[in-house]
């Protein structure tokens, strides 16, 4: 922050102390100068508190802090929580209270105490102004509360949408698995029945083959223990032999 006097005469310095009566900030030269006049020199004149930079959370609150504010937190500065906002930048549109009209508003030229800037007539509309405003943000946070509301329900409608086709998908492939599955089961049953029949053919006829070889197995035994002569016994044996060649072969194969 410069030294007001010091800037007025077209000079640079810092200023560490202010005048409380005057509202003046000073260096330390143009302090002892403010001292030795007659009309000042009885001023208190105080250390600048150091500026701190604000950061922006420091200047937005929470809504529950909002919600929390009372009338006397309204009146009071949100950096120096012991000084009320006495006076009103018009430059900025902006209260502060003393220790920020030192360090923020310096360079502005209209700071005035809110009671000399304010009627009536200000009052009145300022606060028609900011009724106006947060009914017009109470309609528009209606509209979007709204919106989300029918968003939630748009999307159960989607989710019971996608549920119910996904019921519907796993009753048709069920359906279609049940149905390929009988038909399976048919084409395995008639070759089962062909296969089956087939094979009792075989059996059948491999048991009538496997008799005719016993009764000839006697046969040929009774032959050879018979009181015939050689040559009627080589008859009977050549016979049994032609009528073995006879036979296929092919049904005793495995």
């Amino acid at each position: 922050m410069q030294c007001q006097p010091c800037r007025e005469q077209g000079q640079y310095a810092s200023a560490e102390l202010c005048c409380d009566e005057c509202e003046e900030a000073l260096c330390n030269s143009c302090k002892s100068l403010h001292m030795s006049f007659k009309v000042s020199r009885n001023h208190n004149v105080s250390k600048l508190p150091p500026i701190a930079v604000k950061e922006p959370s420091s200047l937005i609150g929470t809504e529950n802090e909002f919600v929390d504010v009372g009338k006397h937190k309204l009146a009071m500065c949100d950096e120096h929580h012991d000084k009320s906002l006495a006076y009103f930048c018009i430059k900025h549109e902006k209260p502060c209270c003393i220790l920020c009209k030192r360090q923020y508003h310096v360079e502005c030229c209209d700071v005035e105490k809110v009671d000399d800037v304010v009627d009536d007539t200000k009052l009145a509309t300022t606060t028609v102004e900011l009724l106006l405003g947060i009914e017009e943000r109470k309609i528009r946070l209606t509209k979007v509360v709204d919106k989300e509301r029918s968003n939630f329900r748009g999307l159960e409608i989607i989710k019971d949408s996608c549920i119910e086709e996904l019921k519907n998908t796993r009753s048709a492939i069920d359906k279609h698995l049940d149905l390929l599955q009988n038909e399976i089961e048919q084409e395995i049953n008639k070759e089962y029945g062909n296969e089956t029949r087939k094979i009792n053919k075989r059996i059948t006829s491999l048991t009538a083959r496997k008799k005719y070889v016993t009764d000839q197995h006697k046969i040929v035994v009774d032959t050879k223990q018979s009181d015939m002569s050689l040559g009627q016994n080589y008859l009977r044996i050549i016979r049994l032999k032609h009528m073995e060649d006879g036979f296929p072969e092919s049904d005793e194969t495995y």
